[in-house]
């Protein structure tokens, strides 16, 4: 198949003495509607302009009936119409194959077209392991043929987890692997079959940003700061990408995620120059404004085009409020002056903004102190003493704000203070004590508290190793485990990754490294693995969820063809309006057999929502969460909810179609808070069963 929108185009056409031409051409092998547009114009003033529909059909086609994905443990039969439309009647012969991702089986042999008619075939088949599917279908009627290939996703329908092990040695070391064991052979087969493990060494300790990275670029969720977290890493470590010198990303996929976020950030820009939380908000999100200009004067700084008509509107916001009456805090004060340094237009003389803190964030500071050395200005005798007691004493003290903020920015003082001291001396003990300091701040799963973290830590952390002085002696990284060896060659490579086997990790969890020379080497060793207790019996941590799908038919059977209705319920507790849980995400995902139904599109079918507007609580005395933002996706439903202040049972409700018959993997749906995500509930993995017709 193909869909190439514009089938054809001449912008010189040039007609004969008569007025007329002739254009020959052959449309895409596609099935669909064109609009065939001609503009006409002569030597003069004189032009015109016609429109007319052109309709491409083919005389015998296929129409496959798959899903967007699968999920490994779906069993299911979807339908093939065969269309004929030529006088002709006659059998057809219908094959199909797929990659072993999937297993596909015939629900009959013999088929047959009546003349100007249609037939459907039904082929049955199950998701066995997980990645990316191909299926083919080819037939056969007459002298015709056509075929059709698709690629489909084939989901794990696990939630995964990641744990990350981080470090350096000199000569050799020993590692005890993040590995439990499991006795029950049905539970250790799905972990191993799920599990993704391996270690990566490196001579550089850029290996120790791998895991933030991978985090901030597979969150799922897109509001304007972490749109804005992702995409500063990104930005101010593209020469390092480019040069090979992070693991797990490209400077072809750093490009695609910079691009995109650039576009994405500029459809949060609302008319005042500030830019709202979510796509289509009119309001300016104040803090996220300075995120996503912090984010695009970085990009612009490192020779990444940002179109300056959108900057100049920012910048214009941003120093309008600050020298406005509004009460503002001075680590936000502060924030928005390192901004306007980044894009030349900060001037310290003309605002009051070298005000102490009183000892109770030194935050503030180091956004000032970077605001005066990027617009460079000397340092004044006030800044000059801020310096002396910060940096020039054996304390090296770096006091927390007492105030996180809402993006509950618990690492980001550190990360600030980091650059202010790489930006006066690399090799000054506070930036050594700053980089310490943000590395064992880093959890578990390779990456810090929040998205909003992760940036920030990245950025700084990236900005101080790009100073540090690397080995350029060829070394050779000797792996043991259990018994086996494998050898990792650091020559012309920056870092190099083996797998490590998830099987023998299972009896085994000790892991041996040597060197073959003195130097420093940094590794770090990340484990995937499927979370089999979630599965099991979910999970709560702040938030209590739970689903239910009803039939709108009214029977309790959901057939291929039927409206449902899906309600998610989250119990919370301990909240208060002075106490809210702030920025709430429920996600959650979709069997392959349904697809969400987006009342938004005006092609979608329109449903009957009686009874589910009239108030903002339901028939069962649930209150109607009503979110912020939604996404519907191919795969999920993505809710988004700024703040909740009340005690007791939210309820969002949303409606699907099933579309295709089996039995089908219902993964877990999530409850949690963005910027504490240790805050967090899961339902139980399930399954759902959809009739034929």
């Amino acid at each position: 198949m193909d869909f190439n929108p514009v089938a054809y185009f001449n912008p010189s056409v040039v007609t004969d003495s008569g007025g007329n031409a002739v254009i020959e051409y052959e449309l895409p092998d596609s099935i669909t509607s064109y609009r065939v547009y001609v503009v006409a114009c002569d030597k003069g003033n004189g032009f015109g302009n016609l429109e007319l529909p052109l309709i491409a059909s083919k005389d015998f086609y296929l129409e496959p009936g798959l899903p967007r994905f699968f999920a490994v443990g779906d069993k299911f039969n979807f339908l093939v119409k065969a269309i004929n439309n030529t006088e002709n009647s006659s059998n057809l012969d219908f094959t199909f194959d797929s990659t072993d991702g999937l297993t596909l089986f015939p629900k009959d042999n013999e088929y047959f077209l009546n003349s100007i008619d249609s037939t459907q075939i039904e082929v049955g088949g199950e998701a066995l392991t997980k990645g990316n599917a191909s299926v083919q279908l080819a037939g056969r009627f007459g002298n015709k043929q056509d075929a059709v290939r698709l690629e489909i996703p084939v989901h794990s329908g696990h939630t995964i987890g990641t744990d990350v092990v981080i470090g350096s040695f000199k000569r050799n070391t020993r590692l005890s692997l993040p590995v439990d064991r499991i006795k029950d052979p049905v539970k250790r087969s799905t972990v191993i079959e799920n599990s993704d493990f391996k270690l990566t060494v490196s001579k550089t300790p850029f290996i120790r940003m791998s895991g933030g990275m991978a985090y901030l670029l597979q969150y799922p969720y897109g509001c304007v700061e972490q749109t804005s977290s992702r995409l500063m890493p990104l930005v101010a470590l593209k020469g390092l990408i480019d040069d090979g010198q992070i693991p797990g990303i490209t400077s072809v996929d750093t490009d695609k995620f910079i691009n995109a976020g650039i576009k994405r950030l500029l459809t949060m820009q609302t008319e005042s120059g500030g830019f709202g939380y979510w796509p289509g908000n009119k309001n300016p999100h104040k803090m996220g404004t300075l995120y996503a200009m912090t984010a695009l004067s970085l990009a612009r700084k490192n020779g990444i085009a940002v179109p300056e008509e959108n900057m100049q509107k920012s910048i214009a916001f941003i120093k309008n409020l600050l020298n406005s009456s509004e009460k503002l805090t001075e680590n936000f004060t502060a924030f928005g002056s390192y901004v306007l340094s980044l894009n030349d237009a900060y001037d310290p003389s003309t605002s009051d903004l070298l005000r102490r803190i009183g000892g109770k964030s030194t935050e503030a500071d180091m956004f000032r102190l970077l605001a005066r050395y990027n617009s460079g200005y000397k340092v004044n005798k006030g800044v000059g003493n801020f310096i002396q007691r910060t940096f020039f004493n054996n304390k090296l003290n770096v006091m927390p704000p007492s105030e996180l903020g809402e993006f509950n920015a618990k690492h980001r003082y550190k990360a600030v203070s980091l650059l202010a001291a790489n930006s006066i001396d690399p090799n000054h003990p506070l930036a050594h004590k700053m980089a310490k300091s943000l590395i064992s701040g880093m959890d578990d799963a390779g990456f810090w508290s929040s998205t909003s973290d992760t940036g920030w830590a990245l950025f700084a952390l990236g900005e101080f190793y790009k100073n540090q002085k690397t080995s350029k002696v060829p070394t050779v990284v000797f792996v043991s485990q259990e018994g086996q060896s494998q050898n990792a060659v650091l020559k012309d490579k920056a870092f190099s990754t083996i797998d490590l086997n998830v099987s023998r990790n299972l009896e085994n969890s000790k892991l041996e490294l040597k060197s073959s020379t003195q130097e420093p080497i940094y590794y770090s060793a990340t484990l995937k693995y499927p979370r089999l207790d979630y599965a099991e019996s979910g999970y709560s941590n702040g938030f209590h969820i739970s689903k239910v799908i009803e039939n709108q038919s009214g029977s309790g059977d959901i057939h291929v063809g039927d409206i449902v209705k899906v309600k998610v319920s989250v119990d919370v507790e301990n909240l208060s309006y002075s106490k809210p849980y702030t920025y709430v995400v429920i996600d959650d995902p979709l069997p392959s057999g349904l697809v969400a139904i987006n009342s938004a599109i005006k092609t979608e079918e329109i449903i009957d929502e009686k009874g589910d507007v009239r108030s903002y609580w339901n028939s069962d005395g649930t209150y109607k969460l009503v979110p912020n933002f939604v996404e519907f996706k191919d795969d999920r439903v993505l809710v988004f909810k700024d703040k909740m202040y009340w005690n007791g049972t939210y309820q969002y409700t949303y409606y699907a179609r099933a579309i295709m018959e089996g039995d089908f993997v219902l993964p877990s749906t999530k409850a949690q808070l963005m910027y504490s995500p240790q805050v967090a509930g899961f339902t139980h993995k399930d399954r759902i069963k959809i009739y034929g017709r």
